[in-house]
Formats: structure tokens, sequence, C-alpha cells
């Protein structure tokens, strides 16, 4: 009788392994990436958010393919529209926006001046170039470049990685 007990003991343990590894793994694909938690205070963006967020990076990284040497990452996270125009055309409402940023090296002047000593190429980090972008229509109204180095921040989901 130990023996059978033991052997219903083995395959209820095994079952619950087997049960909580299939659990987290569901729970691990149903996650956003790096999504913002609701305890955390930040509203976590939302699948549909990132399927608009996405394409516009797509489109921008096939914009900017003269400009790019690398694109290593891009995300999104929610952001307030800071501005009332746009340099694009289109005209994000204010409030709530999407910001995507696209991780890499990119041959981009900005603003024709001399990049700081505080961004020397030993720091860690990436260029970016960001693109604001309504959280309505997946139009991007807003594009901009951060001369770096910066790195993605947990707040950030993450679109694509290459």
């Amino acid at each position: 009788m130990g023996a059978n007990l033991r052997q219903v003991l083995v395959a209820v343990l095994a079952a619950i392994g087997l049960l909580s590894a299939c659990t987290g793994h569901a729970a691990k694909h149903d996650r956003l990436s790096h999504a913002p938690s609701a305890s955390s205070g930040q509203t976590p963006v939302t699948r549909r958010d990132i399927g608009l967020a996405k394409t516009a990076a797509e489109h921008e990284i096939a914009a900017q393919a003269h400009f790019t040497r690398s694109v290593s990452i891009a995300t999104v996270a929610y952001a307030q529209n800071p501005f009332t125009g746009s340099n694009t055309g289109h005209v994000c409402p204010q409030g709530r926006i999407l910001e995507v940023r696209i991780y890499g090296e990119f041959n981009i002047v900005h603003g024709g001046l001399a990049q700081p000593p505080s961004s020397s190429t030993s720091k860690p980090g990436y260029e970016a170039i960001l693109a604001w972008t309504d959280p309505a229509s997946g139009t991007i109204c807003n594009i901009g470049f951060n001369p770096g180095p910066t790195m993605p921040t947990p707040q950030e989901v993450v679109l694509l990685t290459r």
C-alpha cells in the first residue's frame, strides 16, 4: 500500500506541476511585455493601441530607412500630448496619445548642433526616433529625434525587436 500511495502522490505532484506550467505559459503570453500594472497607477496599453503603434512604428521605420543604420527595438507608452501643432500634417487631439519610440542607430543631424559630451558613444543606450501617434486613428502627428543615449523604460511596451 505504501508503494501505491507513493505512486499516487508522484502522479498528483506531476499533474500539479504540469498544470502550473501550462497556466504560467498561458498567463505569460496573455500579459503585455513590460506593461505597467494597474497597481503602478498607470493605465496599461491596450491590445488595440499596440496594434496601432506597431503599424506606426513599421511605417516610420520604412520612411526613415535612408537615415537608419540599425533598429534594435520599438516600444510604445501613453503620453500627454505636448503639441498644439503638427510636423506631419495631422494634429493629434489634446490629452493622451501614443508615444512610439524606435531605438537604434541613425544618421540624423539633430538641429545642426554638435551633441553634448554627456552623449558620448561610451555610454550605453540608443538614439531614438519618436513618433507621437493619434490613439483614435493610428496616424502619426509629430516626429522627433532623441540623439541619445537613451534606453527603454519599464513603462514602455515592446512592439518589435530586430
